[in-house]
């Protein structure tokens, strides 16, 4: 009897929260809107889970996003299970870092906090205490701020 082959499950999540509200918030909300958290089965290409948290301010607002997602294996390249503060990003993935500091560069927002939490196995995201997918953070925020400019 063959044995049939599972996908990795992760769980999926977006959840924005701005103040005041207004365009800015507007413009940084996610295109579908906020997303339950979701038990996802990921694709072949996936072999870790995420859950990122990004919180920023800019001159009169704040915002908080956390995302939670199953990770490509090009994008978990350099990483291990963990969680990552912005600094690591520095010596991990200079690009991702690099993507960060132009992200904040052109929108004139400050990230305060960034952490990504990634992990290997079923459902791991799901407990985690902050988590986004490395490439989810450069292109939810990078997004949001092309649909704002």
């Amino acid at each position: 009897m063959p044995h049939k082959v599972h996908s990795l499950e992760c769980y999926t999540k977006v959840e924005n929260e701005c103040s005041p509200s207004g365009p800015i918030c507007d413009a940084l909300a996610p295109p579908s809107g906020n997303v339950p958290m979701t038990v996802t089965e990921c694709g072949s290409d996936v072999t870790m889970c995420s859950l990122v948290t990004i919180a920023g301010t800019a001159d009169n607002f704040t915002f908080k996003s956390q995302t939670a997602s199953c990770v490509p294996k090009e994008d978990g390249a350099g990483f291990s299970s963990g969680c990552y503060e912005r600094d690591d990003f520095e010596k991990i993935s200079p690009d991702v870092a690099e993507g960060i500091k132009q992200i904040e560069a052109l929108s004139g927002i400050t990230f305060d906090t960034i952490e990504g939490c990634i992990c290997d196995g079923n459902l791991c995201n799901g407990s985690i205490k902050f988590a986004f997918s490395i490439s989810v953070i450069i292109s939810s925020v990078m997004m949001s701020f092309m649909l704002f400019m």
